[in-house]
């Protein structure tokens, strides 16, 4: 609904919230089957009411290819054809981030880059913490993270991942004191908040 919304026509089939959703999922799972998305998506950009989508997809598509600046000429196409890209592109970063990192091998670079064209965007520090915490790389993960803390400081999600890195470390005491955080946050929230956020902090466990 939301990306029917931003994207405008809902009789567009091709430029629903089901495209985006399915067709990212598709591209992120079989990253190199070139005749199957290469046709769909170049079909899909002729003629498109939203362009800003699809090429936000083609970035996508040619990062995890390995073509960091072909990919990159596509978001900056699609950060100038309309607004709503930085929501696409930060919804298929977190895709593929949470759900297909294993089958992304420059998935890194990927989130780099988005971070470069929209470094307002706080969910992306937050996607490459998380995803540098999957690689053990728990110093550069606490980086992005209390990066996504300021942008999301009500979180206690970002401080059990914090919490999570700092005892990886052996960093007992840090790792306390995150904890405490995320309890000091959880009583801030109503009840329905904290069935939420407790429901994801379950999640990272």
């Amino acid at each position: 609904v939301l990306y029917s919304k931003l994207i405008g026509n809902p009789e567009d089939w091709a430029h629903t919230s089901y495209f985006i959703i399915e067709k990212g999922k598709m591209i992120a799972r079989d990253p190199t089957n070139p005749t199957v998305n290469d046709i769909w998506l170049a079909d899909a950009l002729v003629g498109s009411r939203s362009p800003a989508v699809v090429h936000a997809l083609l970035g996508v598509r040619k990062i995890a290819l390995g073509e960091l600046e072909a990919g990159r000429k596509h978001w900056v196409i699609a950060k100038e054809s309309g607004p709503q890209s930085g929501l696409v592109v930060d919804n298929l970063v977190r895709l593929a981030e949470s759900i297909y990192s294993d089958q992304i091998p420059n998935l890194f670079d990927m989130i780099t880059l988005a971070i470069e064209m929209y470094p307002e965007n706080g969910n992306l520090y937050l996607s490459r913490g998380s995803y540098l915490k999957k690689l053990s790389r728990f110093e550069e993960a606490i980086v992005d993270l209390k990066t996504a803390e300021k942008k999301f400081p009500k979180s206690p999600m970002i401080n059990q991942l914090l919490a999570q890195c700092f005892d990886e470390l052996g960093k007992s005491d840090e790792a306390i004191i995150q904890t405490k955080i995320v309890q000091r946050k959880l009583n801030d929230l109503n009840t329905r908040e904290r069935n939420l956020a407790e429901a994801m902090l379950r999640r990272l466990q």
